[in-house]
Formats: structure tokens, sequence, C-alpha cells
């Protein structure tokens, strides 16, 4: 008992040096960035760090949204070593160049020998890029911008908590707590201040949101959800953000159905109603922001490029498939007819 009181009062101890050293230096607190949003002026999220225009979970995304002025979307898994790591998925399999569960490699190892590997996805003119752990983003980023922070694996969430409760007892005041209906940390996050944003699944029941209402600050529907269940949960009268958006007609969809948060992994572009540019530059083997695949973070459906003597020329390596070139649009001098 004795011992626990000693660390409850080192925590608030550290909580209020925290908030006079850093707090009001805070650029955007997550309750000032949805102060006044509304339909006609929604919030946009950089989804996975703003993953279909860089590198998915990287410095170089990261840094790049939040220049632009996007708040975050961090994901994160835990090595063996007891480490958290910026990735979406449970293994290494998707967004590196090696295989099997990240909680199977060491710090040293991930650190010094991983890749993600962009370029499958980005295009060859990308350069590979370091893994991140979660303490380098929180240092660099945390008061700059909203982050919604988001424990993918069970074995992480505790160690992300821990984590927060001991060195960033100022994050409620700029982290968003992210995290599925099913799951057991919204009590933690609550006791702590935090907001939460609660996603849905197709099969999640009224019941069921009944049950966490209380603990829950904004609603996440995806773009796959029926309008007439999108209505339904902004009908709730808690700030909806939808996910993952790509296009700006999903956006207009969303927005006319209520929601005022935006989850899109090219940000810019998804919040503008204006053309980017005019003329491609492919020979650069870059992809541009704008380009919408037939599946997004596949691959498979990704842009193809040339290497020389046909630099400059690109394809899709999908028989049937389509991709849209939003850089370009709307034309200019196009009249509908």
């Amino acid at each position: 008992a004795e011992a626990q009181a000693y660390t409850d009062t080192a925590v608030a101890e550290v909580a209020e040096l925290a908030e006079v050293t850093y707090l009001p230096n805070a650029i955007t607190t997550v309750d000032e960035y949805f102060a006044e949003a509304t339909p006609s002026t929604p919030r946009f999220f950089a989804h996975r760090g703003g993953g279909m225009v860089r590198p998915e979970h990287t410095m170089v995304g990261y840094r790049t949204s939040a220049a632009q002025g996007f708040p975050l979307e961090v994901s994160v898994n835990m090595d063996a070593s007891g480490e958290l790591w910026c990735i979406h998925d449970l293994t290494m399999d998707r967004t590196t160049y090696k295989t099997g569960n990240v909680n199977s490699y060491l710090t040293e190892e991930i650190g010094q020998r991983i890749l993600t590997n962009g370029r499958t996805m980005l295009g060859q003119g990308w350069t590979d890029q370091p893994m991140v752990p979660l303490r380098e983003v929180l240092d660099e980023f945390l008061g700059k911008i909203p982050i919604l922070l988001e424990p993918k694996g069970n074995d992480a969430v505790v160690p992300c908590q821990t984590l927060l409760d001991t060195y960033y007892p100022h994050a409620p005041r700029s982290v968003i707590w992210k995290c599925h209906i099913g799951t057991a940390s919204l009590p933690w996050a609550k006791s702590r201040g935090y907001r939460t944003w609660v996603y849905l699944d197709a099969g999640t029941s009224d019941a069921t949101m009944d049950g966490k209402d209380a603990m829950v600050d904004y609603w996440g529907v995806q773009t796959t959800f029926t309008d007439l269940r999108i209505s339904q949960v902004v009908a709730r009268g808690k700030p909806v953000f939808a996910w993952p958006v790509y296009r700006r007609s999903q956006v207009a969809r969303h927005t006319g159905l209520g929601v005022v948060g935006i989850m899109a992994s090219d940000p810019r572009y998804i919040s503008t109603a204006l053309p980017i540019r005019t003329a491609s530059r492919w020979d650069l083997q870059i992809k541009e922001s704008g380009g919408t695949p037939t599946l997004d973070y596949d691959s498979t459906y990704a842009l193809k490029w040339d290497d020389a003597p046909n630099v400059g020329w690109v394809y899709i390596n999908a028989a049937g498939q389509s991709y849209g070139l939003g850089t370009y649009s709307p034309i200019a001098g196009f009249a509908a007819d």
C-alpha cells in the first residue's frame, strides 16, 4: 500500500510539472480541434500516417502529415523485448521485408535489420524506411498535433497504457484513445481523462453500443456501412468519424449523413475539391496523391513502374482492374453533359 501511495504521489507530481512545462505549449488539443467540427467543416485525420501516399506508419509519413496540419492515426504492436513499434499488422509480412509476428523479434533486430517495403505500394522512387518506436512519435509530436493511438495486439495494450501513465501524464490533452467496440480498455482511458474513439463493425448491435456509450466520445463507422446504419449512429448525438475514406465522393456521402470526422490515408487530396496538377511525373516512379487503386493497402492492385529504357511507363498488374487519377480532377475546362 505504501509503495502504491508513493507511486501515485510521484505520478501526480510529474503530471503537475508537465502541466506547467508542456501543456501551455500545445498547439492544438483534442478538444480545440473538434470545437467547431461540423459536416460542412469536417476534421481530417492521416490514416496510418498518410499510408496511401507515404510508407505507412513511418516517420516520413508522420512528419509530412503533421506538417500539413493533419492529426495522426498511430497503430502499435509490441516486440519480444517489450518495445512498442508503429505498425498496423500483428506480423511483419505485408509492410516489411521480413515475415513472422512482430512479437517474435527483439528490439535490436527491428531497429537495425528491418525496413518497410513501401515501394511495392508507392513506387520504386521511394527509399525503404525504418520502423518507428512509439516513444519517438510521442516525443516528437505530442502536444503539437492530435494523435489517435491504438494498440493493435492484445499484448500491446497494457504496455502502452503503462508507457503513457509513466512518461506522458499530459497525453490526454493531445491523444485520443482509439479502440474497437469490443475492447476492455475503455475504463482505463476514461479514468485518465482521454477522449475515446470507438469503431464499430457490421455486426455491432445497438445494445452493445448502449452498453459502452458512457465511455465513448466519438463513434467510428466504416465506409461499407449503409446510409441507414450511418444515420442511426449519427442520430445517437455524438461526433462520428468515417474510415477509411479515399475518394472525394466518399467525403460528400458521409458528411451528407452527418459525419464530422474523416479518416483518410491521403488527407491533403481528400480535403480539397481542387485539382493538384495537370500533368504527370511518372518518370519519378512515385505514386501520386489522389491515386486510388481498386483495393487499398494491397500491393496486388498498386501501379507498377517499368525500368529503363521505359521509365515513365506505368501499368496495373491485375486484369480487368481500374485506377483513379484523382490528382487531375476536376479536369480544367471539362464541361459535363
